[in-house]
């Protein structure tokens, strides 16, 4: 294993700051990424396609050939983005204005951020407890970092905070618990709280829970399925809106 290698295992991180190289579109950017960020933390600007390569992998856990970095470099659109110069007879990568360029906008402006607030925003939580704050920050977090799986997880668990919230600041947690004293599971909260006439909640809001609930159900039974970012998407909107109008029954009496 190389130094350069090693920086990388061992700075994770920092690395958590910006955009997995794995989630972009092909292999020229994905070998930008990497140099860009070897640059931008360890102040090394060369890579040889064997340190590209198992910084790929090891890091990051997707595959890319060093003759896929090769081929990558002569593609016509690798001009003016990736450099290449040959020293102790090994062929070292670096990146060009163009390449530095192009990656500086998708870090600037995709999901470099833990707190880009894309799923939803702090601030609807901003006078609610510390542990509403956290998982709000771990939605977005996982959001950011590609972790799509646990973020779906997390905006289950924060609606299920919420819902349970609800009860308990108008005084009746008795409904929404269970013979022996646990509180009820996601499904069967989702169903009382929509169907509670006392709950102060708009048309749409039945319709989107139910969505949401039908969509959870398949990811989490589905032992195959792995989240993407389009999934996350699909669904943000109506999480915000959800959240929102369980905060806003937790602010009336």
């Amino acid at each position: 294993m190389t130094d350069i290698v090693d920086k990388f295992l061992t700075s994770q991180d920092k690395l958590s700051e910006f955009k997995n190289p794995c989630d972009l579109e092909d292999n020229l950017r994905r070998v930008s990424a990497v140099l860009y960020l070897s640059e931008k933390l360890f102040q090394v600007k060369e890579l040889t396609a064997a340190d590209i390569s198992e910084i790929l992998l090891k890091v990051y856990r997707c595959s890319c050939s060093q003759q896929a970095i090769r081929t990558a470099s002569l593609a016509k659109n690798a001009k003016g983005k990736l450099g290449c110069s040959s020293k102790d007879k090994l062929l070292r990568y670096y990146l060009l204005a163009g390449g530095i360029k192009e990656i500086q906008i998708i870090f600037g402006s995709k999901d470099i951020s833990r707190n880009s607030q894309k799923v939803v925003p702090q601030e609807i939580v901003a006078v609610q407890p510390d542990y509403l704050k956290k998982i709000v920050y771990q939605i977005n977090g996982c959001y950011d970092n590609g972790f799509y799986d646990a973020c779906f997880v997390m905006i289950r668990r924060l609606i299920e905070t919420l819902i349970i919230e609800v009860y308990e600041g108008k005084g009746r947690e008795a409904e929404i618990k269970r013979a022996d004293g646990d509180f009820m599971m996601f499904g069967d909260l989702v169903k009382k709280v929509i169907n509670d006439s006392h709950i102060k909640t708009s048309r749409n809001f039945k319709r989107d829970l139910n969505k949401i609930k039908e969509f959870g159900d398949t990811a989490a039974h589905n032992r195959m399925l792995n989240l993407k970012q389009p999934d996350i998407d699909k669904y943000s909107d109506l999480v915000r809106m959800a959240c929102e109008e369980l905060i806003n029954n937790l602010q009336s009496p």
